[in-house]
């Protein structure tokens, strides 16, 4: 037993040391006593709980225990920055001037303090067939774009319920009625406790969302999770999972989606030079390809952008996306620079890119890029990496002229289908070479006369390439 000097200690210190310490004293519980001891008891009974559920920083958690006269206390507790600053406990209460602004609670844990901690198990049986959406990110990106269209899908083409949990409220999805909407605000305790509560037979998780990140917090739902990888392998590594983390996912997840064959190809490598590879798992069995597509629904409202307008007076070159390192937009402002007679604007940036270029216009993320994507001559992707964007497909779409670079982007395109679509080969992303390249297309601001870009969207990218894949995990699981 801790006495309350030591009690008065662990509130002080970071809370990996009070895991350190807890594991080395073997605690098993604490008696609460006195008022003195009560805060400190209340909260070394929750972090007994850590490994079930991790704590986020500035979150709110409810904790119930039990005093040795038989009577109840309802605590609170917040952490931020590995520390514990505020304990809020009914009338003894302590707080902060913000302590009023915090209302969610997250979990309820039963405590007998001086003996066994119980968890409470707030998961209830489902009275139909639930398919879980996570949505790593709230934004108009591809991915978190690319969700809302599957879940809709799934709604109008399999008999379940759809639950939907994004990351944070927002109102930029279009959503099916009939889906219902659940947010975790972007902490992985509360994406837990609804998982806990919803208990659902088949989860369709993005790779950026938290499931994969921290999966060991979700054993026990890997084995019924698809997870779609929008993102090449090396992003995933270096930035998110390690190699021997993100082996295991593979080997614990339902399936694995994936959005271009380059990116089967680095998966498959990654796996067989794994430590721990075992060929008689048959992990290649998992993989299916799953490129990005456009919702019909969304298409229709795309389109109602493509409307006719007056040709540009020089030819105008877009990009789109955030203004990251991946995205590349040092490259787009190279190649803007070495091309004064043209004109180049960057879409949705997620802050203003900052330019002294005379040719050169910034327009930060809106709901409607398509209305600016519609006065575009060219479309021109400079990512260093991009699996398969669907801002292609969308400018396709609306029918424009698009420019690749070859290696940058993994998905293939069948170009002798398409019209003025280039691949620009052994460019180094330099905007040098990249321009050289553009001199040989005689860069002009005529739009293309036919069809067969939009056609070639529609025709191939309005439905998921896997649905009858889909579709057979989704029967397996109601059987």
């Amino acid at each position: 037993m801790l006495d309350k000097q030591q009690l008065k200690e662990i509130t002080d210190i970071s809370v990996p040391k009070i895991i350190e310490r807890m594991q080395h004293e073997e605690i098993c519980g604490i008696v609460a006593t006195t008022k003195e001891s009560m805060i400190p008891a209340s909260l070394v009974s929750a972090l007994l709980c850590l490994p079930l559920y991790s704590i986020d920083n500035g979150k709110l958690i409810k904790v119930q225990y039990t005093l040795e006269n038989g009577g109840t206390r309802a605590g609170r507790y917040i952490e931020r920055e590995g520390k514990f600053l505020v304990i809020d406990i009914e009338n003894n209460q302590q707080s902060i001037e913000k302590m009023s602004a915090i209302t969610k609670d997250f979990h309820y844990v039963d405590c007998n303090l001086g003996g066994e901690i119980k968890c409470q198990d707030k998961s209830r049986e489902n009275e139909e067939a639930t398919i879980v959406i996570i949505n790593h990110e709230s934004t108009l990106t591809g991915a978190p774009i690319f969700m809302q269209d599957m879940a809709n899908w799934i709604q109008e083409n399999c008999e379940v319920k759809v639950i939907f949990l994004d990351s944070f409220p927002n109102d930029l999805y279009k959503l099916n009625e009939e889906i219902e909407v659940i947010y975790y605000n972007g902490n992985h305790t509360d994406l837990l406790y609804h998982l806990r509560k919803i208990q659902p037979f088949l989860i369709y998780a993005n790779s950026l969302s938290p499931m994969a990140r921290i999966h060991y917090f979700y054993e026990e739902y890997l084995p019924r999770t698809i997870f779609h990888f929008h993102e090449c392998v090396q992003d995933l590594t270096e930035f998110t999972l390690g190699e021997d983390e993100l082996y295991k996912v593979f080997k614990k997840a339902k399936a694995i989606f994936y959005v271009a064959e380059a990116i089967k190809e680095n998966m498959i490598n990654l796996i067989q030079n794994n430590l721990w590879y075992d060929a008689n798992d048959h992990l290649e069995d998992k993989f299916h390809f799953c490129p990005e597509f456009i919702h019909p629904r969304r298409i229709k409202e795309i389109k109602e952008n493509d409307i006719d307008r007056p040709d540009n007076e020089r030819p105008l070159i877009g990009m789109c996306g955030v203004n990251s390192m991946r995205k590349n937009f040092d490259l787009f402002l190279d190649i803007a620079e070495a091309n004064p007679h043209m004109d180049f604007i960057w879409i949705g940036a997620n802050e203003p890119i900052k330019s002294d270029l005379d040719n050169f216009t910034c327009i930060e993320s809106c709901k409607n890029p398509y209305a600016y994507f519609n006065k575009l001559d060219y479309f021109l992707l400079t990512s260093l990496r991009d699996p398969c964007p669907i801002v292609v497909l969308e400018n396709m779409l609306l029918n424009k002229k698009i420019i690749l670079l070859d290696k940058n982007i993994r998905y293939e395109h069948n170009v002798s289908e398409l019209e003025n679509v280039y691949v620009i080969p052994d460019h180094d992303d330099d905007g040098f070479v990249i321009t050289d390249y553009l001199k040989t297309i005689d860069m002009n601001t005529k739009q293309n006369t036919t069809n067969k870009n939009s056609e070639y969207i529609e025709n191939n990218f309005s439905s998921p390439k896997v649905k009858d894949t889909l579709l057979c995990y989704i029967r397996q699981e109601e059987e």
